[in-house]
């Protein structure tokens, strides 16, 4: 939805375009007193956020290019989200793991149990076991985030080897 309404800051980030800035090479904004430590990204690619220098009188005032359509976002500085350590990660990998002839799939509470399965089948029907936890799996297969294609990506990991 896009709609017309005073430039200014309104919440903890403030996103804003103007369509009337195509007419001109080069558009000035005004934006209405903002807090102190506000901060102001040209966000056009938002792969490649770029710092929008202004300057404060009563106002804040930038000019930019505008030979397309510019976003801008302007938040406060402690209203920008940061990365929070989680934890550590083990090292791992299960890229380098032998061609299991099975694998196992369990959750970290459940991984001696797990082990044990695998050696009565190593024992047993000699078979080579893989045994990897779910969350193993999402550090390897998925970035760390709790999606479970991620298992069904560590099979066919296993699976086109296997058929080579």
């Amino acid at each position: 939805m896009t709609y017309k309404r005073k430039l200014m800051y309104y919440d903890k980030q403030t996103q804003f375009s103007s369509i009337e800035s195509l007419a001109n090479p080069i558009s000035s904004f005004e934006i209405e007193a903002g807090p102190a430590d506000l901060i102001l990204w040209d966000i056009t690619d938002p792969f490649n956020a770029k710092a929008q220098t202004y300057s404060v009188s009563t106002s804040l005032k930038f000019s930019t290019q505008t030979a397309s359509l510019s976003y801008f976002q302007m938040a406060r500085l402690k209203d920008v989200p940061y990365p929070i350590l989680k934890g550590s990660v083990e090292n791992q990998n299960i890229h380098g793991a032998s061609i299991p002839d099975l694998i196992i799939v369990t959750h970290p509470s459940f991984k001696d149990d797990a082990i044990r399965l695998a050696n009565h089948r190593q024992s047993y029907n000699n078979f080579n076991v893989l045994v990897a936890t779910t969350t193993q799996i999402y550090n390897e297969f998925s970035g760390g985030r709790q999606d479970v294609t991620a298992i069904r990506d560590l099979a066919r990991y296993f699976i086109k080897w296997k058929t080579h």
